[in-house]
């Protein structure tokens, strides 16, 4: 009895520990505000269109900072 009390509370930690990180995971495009996802952060861009209003530099936008802050 003892070893299933065990197995019930250890699955409940799972289950509220997965969808708790799902929710902060960076994952697509859609997720950012200004550029593109990539490795989960956002603000890669290809060109200054992405950039919604910066500049693209080296695959960054020059106003990522400016989404992220507080």
């Amino acid at each position: 009895m003892k070893r299933a009390s065990l197995v019930v509370a250890g699955l409940s930690v799972l289950l509220f520990v997965i969808p708790f990180h799902s929710a902060y995971a960076c994952g697509s495009d859609s997720d950012c505000k200004v550029g593109h996802c990539s490795s989960g952060k956002c603000g890669s861009c290809g060109s200054d269109s992405d950039c919604k209003g910066g500049t693209c530099s080296s695959g960054k936008c020059s106003n990522r900072d400016d989404y992220t802050k507080g």
